[in-house]
Order: structure tokens, then sequence, then C-alpha cells
């Protein structure tokens, strides 16, 4: 086997770590990176980005954690969580708040499309183990500045009819944090300088919609996750699982293989198929 392939799979720019905190980095400046099955990718390769709505991400907190706030800093969050989306009448004007605001959530994640990416600068196990499940997975990496470049053609190509932010997800426990951490910080990028009010013109929902899928539950952390979030100004929902964005070949800046993913998949399915198209494999 080459080199290169036996080589540690960590990655990391020493200027990356050094950077200051407190200064906002430019978009060409944060590295960005999917786990994916090996099928997802060359999907990818051969349509484009797929950015689902939502409504279909599994995670039952999913949007709902800021909403959520007050309500658990007075109650249980096992009560809740026993009646939270079940059918039987509530008795409390907070229950009924939770489940107003959850039809409200729930239909506006059938409007909402998230493209969700890690922004570690090392390889995580963790996201191996979860998105990269067989021997046979795929790191890709991009930048924001591409993936925010590539949402503007989209958009340009549909007359400009779209609401979209870039966002670095905020990780909470919710009941045990100050208020303010619920105000959200500003977006890294929107599509519209004046984006809230945007939101606020098409439906109320939207503002809530974009403000829950900022944050998630503190138990993900590991994911360090950065989101593009975009909604079509036209209201209700929209056909279909998601939307493709097209790729320019500069959008993929390397690709690298699973730790364990064999010489066969090195040899025959990456160098011999991927190479044609000039992509850094490692």
């Amino acid at each position: 086997m080459a080199k290169s392939q036996m080589e540690s799979h960590i990655f990391i720019n020493a200027q990356d770590i050094c950077r200051k905190t407190d200064k906002m980095p430019q978009l060409n400046e944060i590295p960005l990176y999917r786990y994916m099955v090996f099928e997802r990718f060359l999907e990818i390769l051969d349509k484009g980005l797929f950015i689902p709505k939502a409504s279909l991400f599994n995670d039952r907190w999913e949007a709902m954690l800021s909403h959520m706030h007050e309500y658990l800093k007075e109650r249980n969050t096992s009560q809740l969580l026993s009646k939270y989306g079940q059918e039987e009448k509530i008795p409390s004007l907070e229950d009924f708040y939770i489940q107003d605001i959850h039809k409200s959530i729930h239909e506006g994640k059938k409007e909402v499309y998230v493209s969700c990416w890690n922004g570690t600068h090392y390889e995580c196990i963790a996201m191996w183990s979860l998105y990269g499940k067989e021997k046979n997975g795929i790191l890709l990496g991009t930048n924001a500045k591409e993936l925010t470049d590539t949402f503007t053609a989209f958009d340009e190509s549909e007359n400009k009819e779209w609401l979209a932010v870039f966002k670095k997800m905020e990780y909470v426990l919710p009941g045990n944090h100050n208020d303010k951490v619920f105000k959200g910080k500003e977006p890294i990028w929107s599509n519209d300088s004046n984006f809230k009010n945007k939101c606020l013109q098409v439906h109320f929902r939207f503002q809530q919609t974009f403000t829950g899928l900022s944050y998630k539950h503190i138990s993900f952390t590991f994911e360090n996750e950065y989101r593009l979030l975009a909604a079509h100004t036209t209201r209700g929902e929209r056909p279909g699982k998601g939307i493709i964005l097209p790729l320019k070949p500069s959008f993929i800046k390397k690709v690298i293989l699973q730790p364990n993913s064999s010489v066969a998949f090195h040899n025959l399915l990456i160098f011999e198929k991927l190479n044609e198209t000039g992509l850094n494999v490692r």
C-alpha cells in the first residue's frame, strides 16, 4: 500500500488552532466536512448536493429546544416527553402552549431545508460510526464559502425566492441555562441583509423554525455542527423530500477514506474512479 494510504488521517492546520476565537472568520476560513457512506458520495458526484427538509430528521428535540426552555425550567423533562406529541387532552396552560408550538414547528420543519456539516479540524470516531457507518465510508471536505456560493447560484436560478442563513450550532441543556442563551447569535452569512424581517413577512412560523433549528441538545456537542438553513418564500410545503444544488468542480476540496477501508476500496473504487476528476483523495 502506498505511504499516503497508511498515514494518519488527522489533518490539523496550526493557524486554525491559534486563531483568536473572538474574531469572526472569513467564509473561506471555515472548513466543513461531511461523513457519509460511499453510495451517498457517488450521488453527490452524479446529481449534486441534496439538502433535505428538516421534517426528515429523527431527533425528537430538533427545533424545539429554544421554545421548550421556559417550560422546562418549571417542569420535569421526563414528564414533558411522556406527553409530547400525544393526543390526550392536556390540562395545563403551559401544556397547551407547548402543544401549539409543537404543531407550528412541526409544520415549519416541512418548509425549511437543512444542510448539516461538521467543523472539527480532525477526524472523529463517533462521526465515522454514526454517518460513515460502513468500512467504505467517505469524508468530504469543502469550506463555507463554497457552500454559500453554491446556494447563492441555486437561488439566482430560482429568481431569488429563497431565504437562507449559515450558522454555527449552539448546544444547550434546556431548563438549565440563562434565557440570554436562547436569543441566538447572528448568522455568519445570510443571502438577505433583512433576513429576520423577511421571515416575519412570509410567516411567523419561519422565524420560529429557523431559530429552533439553530440549537441542539448538549449531548450532540461532539458534532461541532454548522448548518445552512433555507426556506422558499412561497408559503406551504413544497413537493419532494428536499432540494438538490448543482456543484462546481471546486466545491470538493478533499476526500478522505474511512480509516478501516479495504485495499480494494482504495484501489478499485477510489483511485481509478475519482482521480479522473482531479480530486484530492487520501
